[in-house]
């Protein structure tokens, strides 16, 4: 598993909050954590361009069986309950295959026999407004996605008779911030030990994106995404520093849709994740 550290984005997100840090104890928090999410047959790609439709390529099958989501978050005080947060999160979704059979994505026929490499570019920007009471917390933002999906670099070779070439597709051209809510649980369950859960999703559906490519192009989005962990907490060892482990489920799906671009993905992943909380 790759670290935060191969991150400097994300590692400079959580270093950037101690010079505020010392001059408002002991409110702010910040987190790094990493997920190890294993995909089931539900996550698969379908990319159809113009009248070319493209072939649902399961993300198992391209040798994507896990996703990496690398993680910062800061939480700054507003008020007496409120928070501002800041998320900014690192998807690694890395994979090869040989190719059986010849398969169509955006417009072209990828040859039979090739290695195929899978390496998107995927991240994603979170910016939130958190409200507390005791042991509960709502939050309300939004979310920005930005994913390009790419086979062999966007070069994968084609067949001879390929009405195209192009072998990647920018979902991140068409997307807009999405309305993202979601509640946390934290409580104490004996000495240091605490149990944290929460659940936290968006949607929009057939949006107008303001770009054209052979017409409007509608975007529609949902994410659900649920976990739970054991905390250390608020005893002579872990007062600042406060572990956690724990499990998550994330489920992503994002369309577009033109008389030009027909984009679908897919992702369900389910698996271990853990990190560390530094409060200041």
């Amino acid at each position: 598993m790759r670290t935060l550290a191969s991150r400097p984005a994300l590692a400079a997100l959580l270093l950037a909050a101690a010079p505020a840090a010392a001059a408002d104890r002991p409110h702010i928090e910040a987190t790094a954590s990493d997920h190890l999410g294993f995909l089931n047959g539900a996550s698969f790609i379908n990319v159809r361009e113009n009248g070319v439709l493209g072939d649902r390529l399961s993300l198992p099958v391209l040798g994507v069986r896990h996703v990496q989501i690398v993680e910062a978050d800061v939480d700054l005080p507003l008020g007496r309950r409120g928070e501002i947060a800041l998320q900014v999160r690192d998807f690694l979704a890395d994979g090869s295959r040989t190719l059986d059979r010849e398969a169509v994505f955006n417009g072209a026929t990828l040859a039979a026999g090739q290695t195929i490499q899978t390496k998107p570019t995927w991240t994603s920007l979170g910016l939130y407004y958190k409200h507390r009471w005791s042991t509960l917390t709502a939050f309300a933002g939004f979310e920005y996605v930005s994913l390009n999906f790419r086979l062999n670099g966007g070069h994968a070779a084609v067949t001879p008779t390929s009405p195209g070439t192009e072998t990647k597709e920018g979902f991140l051209v068409q997307e807009l911030p999405v309305p993202t809510f979601g509640v946390a649980e934290r409580r104490p369950i004996a000495g240091p030990l605490w149990i944290d859960a929460s659940l936290s999703g968006n949607w929009i559906n057939n949006v107008s994106s303001g770009r054209k490519e052979g017409g409007t192009i509608y975007l529609s989005q949902r994410r659900v995404e649920a976990d739970v962990a054991a905390r250390l907490s608020d005893d002579n060892r872990f007062r600042r520093f406060h572990p956690f482990a724990g499990v998550f489920y994330y489920a992503y799906r994002q369309r577009e849709e033109s008389g030009e671009d027909g984009n679908l993905i897919s992702v369900v992943a389910i698996g271990p994740y853990g990190g560390i909380q530094l409060d200041f």
